[in-house]
Parts: structure tokens; sequence; C-alpha cells
């Protein structure tokens, strides 16, 4: 077999390394400069290593699986390295140099897997294959660089974020700088004497890098470089797991193209319903346009993966590619009997639960009767209860892990049972608008499946996994979305994995059957295109001033905001309460003090967490205060609350005219410390502190 990775495949892959090489280049500069992004990349490059030596056990070392390990090595390398990262943490090492011992950690540890010959079969790699894989990477910095780039753009009439950057990353921004004030388990700055009640692992590495470089790095430059790092990451894992099913690399190109470009039909039907109604294109400026199926037809939405990448949810990229990992050890190991498959599974499945806890539990389900059903044909009957123990025991460990770190709000049930009458309102055209032709693409794979002789039926499993969760399982305050978010994401990637097994079928026959399928798959190529191209614009249009459903489109900071900001960062201690009034921030300015002032709350209301309405409570006396008409009465909730500052902005001023003047009246009790254009600060007397209690300096 000829080996992927040599010189010998020609000027093509040579082509495609140096075209993919500078896009990552280009990408990354434009986000930051070089003195940030490209140490930034290095480090995630490091984190990524060790893993590539495991998997090169696991697959064996002749030329297919080096290959393969390239491929979905990196992510697992992750993983580990940022569990040893966590272990630092957790033992009270926060030096900066705890971002680098890690990966050294990490890759001592790599280094003790002992090999096992290939026990996980590799796909045939072919000539070329190292081109179609370095082309799906591509896709990654032509779909976020300009969006990257965008987020946190200085204008001339202030700091420019574009929704939905205003809800996503500036939420990652907020949990990123609390973990860098290294409390453990990390504060909730939006609850008072709360933990944060959050899968936060997944920030760790940018919390730690932040931390560090506190004094020069920025969290958005941080968080973005890191995210286009994933992104390309996890495409290189989507070339590898469509590969283990599709046996050549055009149609395992097809099939990742589909996946991140070809997937909905809701740009195509948008259009076309402005143009019914005569309505100028120019709308679409002002569309949610990956979540028509929501706004139009009052069901859920399902995201492309091109949001997946652009919105900062690559901590979900990497727990579905750590579960996806254990679905293709449970499908290709060459015997499931034992310790090694069920245990390697297993470990797969818990890493997968600390970054995203659903997305792993959707995954355990199918994993585990992917094991069960190879275990019952091989008549292991044994071997059921040994592989329950070794992939159930990780998973409780892991458990018992997000527990601790009080990842889970306890307060009261998350998940319902049941059909979620929302996800079936619409459920035939809202499926058609959200995976517009990989639905087609994946029935034609089935049956070609049975033509070539490929084993797809664990896919099918997480299929039918997925889908039974997308109908009847639900999370509370997440608009009946949460889930189709995330069974969304997975079907996607078994439809368009079965969409790649359609074209190779076809691909055997004749010229005249070749034209004719591919003329289809470039129609509907042409109508699930404009989704993505729509997303992709508007994702960056910080021009973009309208309002939108509740929310401004392009969220700007103007430079007395900006000021106002830097001043709390840089003249507050760090665990000082900063509060503003929680329910008039609306949708787009709701982590306003956490994510750009770096400092805590009393109360607010963080659209990302759950159970809201505990906030929705601790936030009524806040509204209170705001609304008081006696100062020693405001000053006296204010202390009950625990306040040391009251930001006073344009909404505040707005809602509460009579609120600052208030405050003025009695300067023995709030003292103006920063008195700018649009944001003022007042300290309650009394409440002084001149230097942080715990943590790093700011």
């Amino acid at each position: 077999m000829t080996n992927p990775l040599s010189s010998s495949q020609g000027r093509g892959t040579w082509l495609a390394a140096a075209v993919t090489l500078l896009a990552l280049v280009v990408a990354a500069l434009a986000i930051a400069p070089a003195p940030v992004a490209f140490p930034l990349l290095l480090i995630v490059l490091a984190y990524a290593w060790p893993g590539v030596r495991v998997a090169r056990r696991v697959y064996g070392d002749d030329p297919a699986g080096r290959t393969a390990a390239w491929l979905v090595g990196p992510l697992w390398g992750y993983l580990v390295t940022s569990l040893v990262l966590l272990v630092l943490w957790l033992a009270g090492f926060r030096h900066p140099l705890a971002v680098l011992v890690a990966p050294a950690l990490a890759a001592a540890l790599a280094s003790r897997v002992r090999p096992a010959a290939g026990w996980v079969a590799a796909p045939a790699f072919e000539r070329g294959e190292v081109a179609a894989a370095l082309a799906v990477i591509a896709l990654v910095p032509v779909i976020v660089g300009v969006p990257f780039a965008r987020v946190g753009e200085v204008m001339a009439d202030g700091v420019a974020y574009r929704a939905y950057f205003t809800a996503d990353f500036v939420w990652a921004r907020a949990v990123v700088v609390e973990l860098a004030k290294g409390d453990v388990p990390p504060v909730n700055p939006f609850l008072q004497g709360a933990a944060l009640n959050y899968y936060w692992l997944p920030h760790l590495l940018s919390a730690a890098e932040y931390r560090a470089g506190i004094e020069v790095l920025s969290a958005d430059r941080v968080l973005l470089v890191n995210g286009l790092a994933l992104g390309v990451v996890f495409a290189g894992f989507l070339y590898g797991f469509v590969r283990h099913f599709v046996g050549r690399p055009p149609a395992a190109f097809v099939a990742c193209l589909f996946a991140v470009l070809f997937v909905s039909f809701e740009g195509t039907y948008e259009i076309w319903r402005l143009w019914q109604r005569g309505i100028p294109l120019e709308t679409l400026r002002n569309v949610n346009i990956d979540g028509v199926t929501r706004w139009r037809f009052q069901s859920v939405l399902v995201d492309g993966l091109q949001r997946l990448l652009l919105y900062q949810a690559t901590h979900h990229a990497v727990a579905y590619a750590a579960g996806l990992s254990a679905l293709l050890v449970a499908t290709h190991a060459r015997n499931v009997a034992g310790w090694r498959t069920p245990l390697t599974a297993g470990l797969l499945l818990a890493a997968s639960l600390l970054y995203s806890s659903f997305s792993a539990l959707l995954l355990a389900a199918s994993v585990s009767l992917v094991l069960g059903v190879r275990l019952l044909a091989a008549r292991q009957w044994l071997g059921l209860p040994v592989a329950g123990v070794l992939v159930g025991g990780p998973l409780a460990a892991a458990v018992g892990l997000s527990f601790a770190l009080q990842y889970v709000d306890t307060s009261g049930g998350l998940v319902e049972f049941g059909l979620n009458r929302v996800a079936a309102r619409n459920a035939w055209v809202v499926w058609l608008l959200s995976f517009g032709p990989l639905l087609p693409g994946a029935l034609v794979g089935v049956w070609a499946a049975r033509r070539l002789r490929v084993r797809v039926w664990p896919l099918l499993t997480l299929a039918v996994v997925c889908g039974l969760a997308y109908f009847y399982v639900d999370v509370q305050d997440h608009m009946h979305v949460y889930v189709a978010w995330r069974a969304g994401h997975l079907l996607i990637i078994v439809f368009a994995t079965l969409l790649g097994l359609g074209w190779q079928w076809a691909a055997g026959f004749g010229p005249g059957v070749r034209r004719a399928v591919a003329t289809v798959l470039v129609v509907g190529a042409a109508l699930s295109l404009p989704t993505t191209v729509i997303d992709v614009f508007n994702s960056q249009d910080v021009e973009n001033r309208t309002m939108g459903p509740g929310f401004r489109w392009t969220v700007l900071l103007d430079p007395g905001e900006v000021r106002a900001l830097d001043w709390i960062r840089r003249e507050t201690p760090h665990d000082a309460i900063v509060q503003v009034e929680p329910a008039v921030r609306g949708r787009d300015t709701w982590a306003y003090i956490p994510a750009f002032a770096d400092r805590r709350m009393s109360a607010g209301l963080p659209i990302s967490m759950v159970p809201l309405r505990k906030y929705e409570q601790a936030s009524a006396p806040v509204t209170a205060l705001f609304a008081a008409t006696d100062a020693s009465a405001a000053c006296d909730a204010a202390a009950r609350l625990r306040i040391d500052y009251l930001v006073v902005g344009a909404p505040e001023r707005q809602a509460y005219p009579r609120f600052e003047p208030l405050l003025q009246s009695r300067p023995d009790l709030f003292a103006q410390v920063f008195d700018g254009e649009s944001v003022a600060v007042y300290q309650l007397r009394g409440a002084a502190r001149t230097t942080p209690t715990t943590g790093p300096p700011r």
C-alpha cells in the first residue's frame, strides 16, 4: 500500500498543504498579532501531540495506522492534556508554567501506553489522501477567518460584537475570565455565593493562558485563536471519522464538504419567501438564517456545523469527537471481547461527558448498544457484564467528577422526558429544511452500504438514538431547542457520512450514472449553500446596527463604555461585586460586567444557564434597588446584596431616570469613582477594598 504521507503523492498534495497553511496563517494574523497568534497555535499543537502517539499505538505503526493517528489522534491528545491541566489546577499549581507543564506530562503518559498491534482497524488509505484531508481542514479558516477577525472590532464609534457572538462567545469570555481568577470550583459571576454550575473544563486552557498573560493578552484573542485551532483539529477528525466508513478519498471529501457547507435549505426558502412577498433581499441581513425553522415554523432549530465552528461551540465539537471515537473503537475493534475495547470506549465517553454532558449521553447510549450487539453476535455472553462495568466505570467516575466540580445544578430537574411538542410541530418540513440534501443522500447511502458491504448499522444506531432524543427529550429554559442542537449536529455527521457512501457507490458505475448523480449533488449543494453564505456574511456584519427580535444585531460598546469597563478591570479588586440592572440589559448586554469588566455581579440573568428561575428570583431585589426612591434605603439594600460598585449606563438611565440623581444626592453613601459620558460608576461608602483577596493581580 502506498504511504499517503510520503512525498510521492505529487504536487497536488504539496499544493493543498501550502494553501491550507496559508489560509490558516492569514486567518490567525487577522485575528491576533503574530506574537499572540503563533504561540497560542503552538500551545494547541503541543496539547494535541500526545494523542497522536496514543493513536499510533491503537491503530498500529504501519502507514495506514500512522495516517489514522494523525487524523483522529490530535483531539484525543487535546482531551488528555486538558485533563492533566485540570489535575494541576485542582492541585493548586496555577502558575503560568502550568500551561506548558501539562503537555509535557501528557506526552510522558502517552509514551507509557503499550503498542497494541493495530487492534482497531484503520481505513485502507490511498494516494491523494492527505490532499483530501487538507482540503477539508482548509474550510475552517475560510469560514471563520473574517467573522473572527471582526469580533470586538474597534470602530470609529466603539467596539462592535455581532450577534450571535453576543451569546455564545460573550458567555465563553465570561467563563474564561472567571476561571482565570483561580477559584476552585469557580464562582458563579451571575449569582452571589454560588458555584459556576457549568461544564467549564473546555475553557480551562484559555483561562490558564489568559491568567498567565493577563497584562498583555485579550480574552477575545485567546478565545478566537484557540477556536480557530480547535476547529482545524475537529475538521481533521471529521475527515478521519468519515474515512472509517467511506472507502475512497474523493467520496469522503464530498461527505465532509456537505457536512460543513451544504446542509440546510433554510437560506433558499427564506430567499424564495422574500421574493414572493416583494421584500428586498437586503432584509436577509436581519434574519437568523439557520433558525428559520424556529421563527417561521415555530419548531426547533438545527444549527449547521458552520455554527459549531463560528460561535465558540468547539467544546461541543471536542465532545462529539471523543464520543464518536468511542463509536469507532466499538465498531472497528477487531475483537470486542476482553477488557481493551470497552475500557477504551468508556474512557473516551468519560472525556466526552466532561466536555459536553448531554452529547456524551447520546453517544454513550449508542456505543453501549453497538458493543452489546457485537458481543451477542460473537456469543460472548460473559462479555456483556464485563463490558458494562468497563464502559460504565469511567462514565460513573466522570459523573462523580462533574458533581465534585459542581458542574451540575441540583436545585431541580433539568431534563424532561416525553414528546417535545415544539420538536414535533411541522416536523417533516423542519427536517427537510434543516438537513436539506443530507436526507435523500443518507437514504441512498444506506442502500449503497448494502451493495458495498460496508458496516453502517452503528451509524444508524446513533441516528435512531439522536432521533428519539430529538423528539422525546427536552432541557429546561432553552426554548425547547437544546436537544435539537446537540442531536442535530450528530445527525448531520451521520447523514453526511452515508451521503459519501452513496457517492462512492455511484462512482463505480459508468460516466452517465456518475454525471447524473453529480448533477443531483450539485443541485443539492446549490440549494443549501445560501444558508452558509448568508450565515457567514451576517456573522461578520458589524455595520448592521438595526434591532433584532429583542436584541441588537450588533452590540456596540461606545468609547465611554470601553473606558469605564477598562477602569473597572484595572482599579477594582478582582473579586469585587459590580452591579448593573440585569432586567433592562436584555439579551445583548446580559454579560456586560462579567464578560467585559472581568467582575462578578450580585445577580444577573445569564441566558446560557439553566434553570433560569433562581437567577430571576435573585435579580428581583436588584431591580427593586434601581427603582428605590430613598438613598438610605438604597444603600441598605445594596449592602444586603453585598454590592461594592453600582454601574449606571444608558439602559439604567433610560429605565430609571431618578436613580442616578438619587445616588448623587448622597455622596456620603455613594461615591462617584468614575464619571464617563455614557457610564458612571458609584462605590458604596465602606465597601472600599484596595487589594484583591485571592488570584492574580488585575
